[in-house]
């Protein structure tokens, strides 16, 4: 038997990864990202190097030949070394080729055609003197003399027949401004179509994390809102225009300047789209002329845009398109491998199969060995026999709602999980796309999600006359089956879609008939196994590990299935002991009101007549369950750090260090598990800091913890009853820190704000608006600041609030403040009712932010100021009837224009879900595995019920904790709900009789199922 050839090509960009061709076909290939867990990673190949070589079992030796590519190296000294030492000794032969000459062959080798054209479009390939493959291609501008290293590749084109490559046209673009720091600029050549869809994208999105959620933020834009040309397409080239880019000079710097100003955000990736469409429909149609072809190939990074490649299939003339699945610098290590066969070797091409997951498949024994690991953890069913058993088992998941990991064989190659490493869902459950993306990927709430379908079954349910075997294209959703499917149908109407088909993916494709045929259609929510800043996972253990640290229902790994076990009640929270808190200096010359309800059932009442507002003070006798202890803040913050150290962005977390606030590398300033409590916490700190001060904020605080949230619920649902819902929001932030003051200076926020004690001490000095009138400050979202730390000389103007463990602080929005303490560790929590500025949007949020300017428009801007969303004096449940006037003249104006008249329900729905959350941003995750008994008690809270709303079709609209869904309009239902928010305890045997008779409405069973979603959702408790 001869000994096979292997070729080991290997993509040394960003986004690295190696390849493994074994006589002529993929044997394994792996991206660096999955196997280091950092998102992008690239450069040096030793880790994906060695995982090819022992996939296959095999030493360096035994490869014949080693192709590589880096985008601004050519090897010139030698392969040993690259961004660390390599894998790869001398002794092999080892060739180095351009880059768009390793795309293009990524894409030739993958593809199922015998002759085709090819096209190859990104943000930046090699340097003019670097590129391998010039001779024969026209190249419509030289660089100028002395200057070729400076001009790059940005568009190539070739044609393939007979097993070679022919290179026909090359063209090549100047480096840009890619240093000069400008808010929207190419960063690297200045004419690429690539580097102006990865500049739009660092602008509205913060970053270059994912380029590709500008395609998914697009449909939300408005057309019209633009009208420049972002190309100057001329002489079959495409030019990038630098006289529209200076009006957009505010870039998305996290996640909430996206909110804040979504609609310009929206409107620019709109526009953007469209023009990117546009130039690359020009770029073909010359392109093509320059073969006769109706095959084309296509790869770069801006291959991956699924709606611009259905224009180019549809409007360009082609017949047929192929798309390179891992089409960015992901598969650069295919086209240096199949290249290395082609043209150096000389082989044969052996057509490609179609298969896209060239991961190593992990036994059953492997995947035991990591249950087992975690078996006080988890339940697994016994393993089934067969595969079928296994597919069955899945689908009967799927149809009962759940959403569950899938892991078989080996892992997908490149950014789309086609069904080896998935996350799927019932696409019928028209919450289930808000659920994934809130609570399990941790991504934005506009991201869509895709569709996989039978490819015979496709174009019944979408306008396709095509196969898209790995989401490179999208189809519009059928009018009729648009309801059947909403959660992954986009905004306007269609789906990255993904066709499976039995030859490619037998178990997937079975998979999706079982599920057809237990809910009648045969498509799935699909979408990655991982979180926001993650990984696709790769192994079975980080499959294990994402399952339990995520709301995840079950995982199907292999032939087993997992489900989490129960844990046992937790044992109550012990109090760290508190360390000497030391005396603060006497600061300033007055001291605020104190205020000590006497009415004990409603300690607001006599706080909002004398300080709500009006001026700062100090609240005494707050009931203490509402307060949470240092023990119970300690858990909630070392919740929000694990999921800190799990994600590269997670914005709900700062650290300051003498002043600076650091932007990464703090994983040494986080608490850990073993630091017990705060105490432990605080020694280890001062040891590391030596002397230096520390404050850590995480904002949001009860979306880590349970306990807390339910008490600020009880907070809210006492306080707004006498002032309304905050307009922006309540935001409840904690701060730790060691200091003497607070490094971010004397300031305002556009929020009223409370803060308690709960560790140490601490000192609030406010002014008074006037103090600071006349200095200068600077402006931001939040608020205004003085860049004051200096605070001394104002001392005779400040108000002194001393903040305890048994009171609140409280000063109003318009007061200037700074907090001040004694350098011993001092752990506070602020509440913040955003009321300022913000309410010209918030109504606009509920009606839906994409018809901002059209409502504003329509009413002006000054109508919509409007303080609060007021509530029904002494009864929460009935502020659910009405919407405010403010919403309601923000409803209007948009109804009357956009002419939805699913409207009403729409902004019914978001104001229910408002109103339940009491103004809540978000909540924690929900439970795991919640399993209620017929003897467990259950109770609700009064302070903040259920609400509902009547609808059409004999419907009710019903939100709690911030969730909503829709309810049969039968008596049972409202008594059923009624019983809840009484706050009684009540068992759930008692709570489902009534539902016994099964006579329309809900079924026992159906009345369970909500009973246990109200619990793992936290708007109900299960009681000991």
């Amino acid at each position: 038997m001869a000994k096979p050839v292997y070729v080991l090509g290997t993509g040394l960009s960003h986004d690295g990864s190696s390849c493994l061709l074994k006589d002529g076909r993929i044997a394994v290939a792996i991206e660096k990202e999955r196997l280091t867990r950092r998102k992008h990673d690239g450069m040096n190949d030793a880790e994906t190097t060695r995982y090819c070589l022992e996939a296959e079992g095999i030493s360096i030796e035994d490869v014949t030949l080693v192709v590589q590519n880096a985008n601004f190296s050519m090897f010139e000294r030698g392969s040993r070394w690259f961004h660390g030492p390599r894998a790869i000794p001398d002794e092999v032969p080892t060739v180095t080729i351009s880059h768009h000459l390793a795309h293009a062959y990524s894409a030739v080798g993958t593809c199922p055609f015998d002759e085709a054209a090819v096209l190859v479009v990104d943000g930046c390939g090699n340097a003019f003197d670097e590129s391998l493959d010039r001779a024969g291609a026209f190249v419509p501008e030289a660089p100028p003399p002395g200057l070729s290293h400076l001009y790059f590749e940005k568009d190539s084109f070739y044609r393939f027949a007979a097993g070679t490559l022919q290179p026909l046209y090359k063209d090549y673009s100047p480096f840009g401004h890619g240093f000069r720091e400008y808010p929207l600029r190419p960063g690297t050549t200045m004419h690429s179509i690539g580097g102006v869809y990865g500049a739009a994208s660092a602008y509205a999105l913060s970053g270059m994390d994912d380029p590709g959620k500008l395609m998914g933020l697009a449909p939300y834009g408005r057309a019209g809102a633009h009208d420049f040309e972002i190309f100057d397409l001329r002489d079959d080239r495409v030019f990038v225009r630098y006289d529209w880019m200076d009006r957009f000079d505010r870039p998305a710097r996290s996640h909430d300047d996206l909110r804040r100003d979504f609609a310009h955000y929206a409107d620019l990736a709109f526009w953007v789209q469209k023009e990117v469409e546009r130039a690359l429909l020009y770029l073909v149609a010359h392109r093509l002329r320059l073969t006769p072809s109706k095959n084309l190939v296509y790869a770069g990074g801006v291959a991956l845009n699924a709606v611009a490649n259905r224009r180019i299939l549809t409007e360009s003339g082609v017949e047929s398109l192929h798309v390179q699945p891992a089409a960015g610098d992901s598969g650069l290590a295919v086209g240096c491998a199949y290249y290395g066969w082609l043209e150096v070797l000389k082989k044969e091409r052996i057509r490609h199969d179609g298969v896209t997951c060239f991961g190593k498949p992990y036994p059953s024994s492997a995947i035991q060995e990591a249950l087992r690991r975690r078996e006080g953890e988890i339940d697994v069913s016994p393993a089934p026999s067969g595969d079928d058993a296994c597919v069955e088992a899945a689908a009967e998941l799927l149809a009962s709602g759940k959403i569950i990991g899938y892991f078989q064989g080996g892992s997908e190659l490149g950014p789309r999980a086609l069904g080896h490493r998935s996350l799927l869902a019932d696409p019928r459950r028209p919450e289930v796309r808000d659920v994934i993306n809130a609570t399990i990927k941790l991504r934005e709430d506009f991201r869509p999600f895709a569709p996989s379908v039978p490819l015979e079954d496709a174009p019944t349910y979408f306008d396709c006359a095509y196969a898209s075997p790995t989401m490179t294209l999208v189809a519009p959703i059928r009018p009729a089956f648009r309801d059947a499917v909403p959660s992954v149908v986009h905004r306007d109407g269609s789906c990255r879609l993904q066709t499976v088909t039995a030859s490619s993916d037998p178990r997937f494709h079975a998979l999706h008939k079982a599920f057809a045929r237990r809910s009648g259609i045969p498509i799935l929510l699909n979408t990655s196994l991982n979180r926001r800043g993650m990984p696709i996972v790769e192994t079975p253990e980080q499959a294990l590990d994402f399952f339990l640290s995520s709301p995840l229902d079950a995982l199907v790994i292999g032939p087993f299935v997992v489900r989490r076990r129960e844990a046992p009640g937790a044992p109550g929270a012990i109090a760290g002991e508190r360390l000497p808190a030391g005396a603060l200096r006497s600061h300033a010359s007055a001291r605020a009101d104190i205020i000590s309800p006497r009415a004990a059932d409603d300690p607001w009442r006599e706080f909002v007549d004398r300080a709500w507002g009006q001026r700062p003070a100090v609240l005494r006798g707050i009931p203490a369950d509402l307060l949470p202890s240092e023990a119970d803040a300690f858990r909630a913050l070392l919740a929000a750090c694990d999921e800190f150290r799990a994600q590269s962005d997670f914005p709900r977390i700062r650290v300051s260090v003498d002043g600076g606030f650091l932007l990464a590398g703090m994983d040494e300033q986080l608490p850990r598990a073993e630091d017990g409590s705060f105490d432990g916490y605080e020694a280890r700190l001062r040891a590391w800091l030596k002397g230096r001060s520390f404050l850590l904020t995480l904002n949001d605080l009860p979306a880590h913890d349970a306990g807390f949230f339910r008490r600020a619920r009880r907070f809210l649902g006492g306080f707004c009853r006498h002032v309304g819902l905050p307009p922006g929001g309540m935001l409840i932030n904690l701060w730790v820190g060691m200091y003497d003051r607070t490094p971010v200076g004397i300031h305002t926020d556009h929020a009223d704000t409370f803060s308690a004690l709960l560790r140490g001490s601490k000192r609030m000095l406010v002014w008074p608006h006037e103090v600071f009138r006349d200095h200068r400050v600077y402006r931001t979202p939040g608020g205004e600041h003085t860049g004051i730390t200096a605070y001394e000389p104002y001392l005779d103007r400040a108000v002194a609030l001393e903040t305890r463990r048994e009171g609140l602080a409280y000063w109003p929005a318009s007061y200037w403040h700074l907090a001040t303490s004694d350098g011993a560790l001092s752990v506070s929590l602020n509440w913040a009712y955003v009321n300022r500025e913000l309410p010209r949007i918030a109504p606009l949020e509920l009606v839906g932010k994409e018809l901002e300017a059209l409502a504003i428009a329509r009413l002006g801007q000054a109508s919509l100021d409007v303080g609060s969303f007021p509530l029904s004096a002494g009864d929460l449940a009935r502020s659910a009837r009405a919407l405010p006037e403010s919403i309601a003249r923000a409803r209007g104006a948009v109804g009357a224009l956009a002419g939805d008249p699913a409207l009403d329900e729409a902004v019914a729905v978001a104001w229910l879900r408002r109103l339940s959350a009491l103004g809540l941003r978000e909540a924690p995750r929900p439970l795991r595995g919640v399993a209620l008994a017929e003897e467990d008690r259950l109770a609700g809270d009064p302070a903040a019920p259920i609400v509902w709303a009547k609808a059409s079709g004999g419907r009710l609209l019903v939100a709690a904790a911030g969730r909503s869904f829709t309810l049969p309009d039968d008596p049972r239902v409202l008594s059923l709900l009624e019983q809840l928010n009484a706050g009684e305890p009540r068992p759930v045997g008692a709570l489902e009789r009534p539902f016994a008779s099964g006579a329309g409405g809900l079924s026992v069973l159906e009345a369970r199922l909500l009973l246990e979603e109200l619990v793992r959702t936290h708007a109900i408790e299960r009681l000991p």
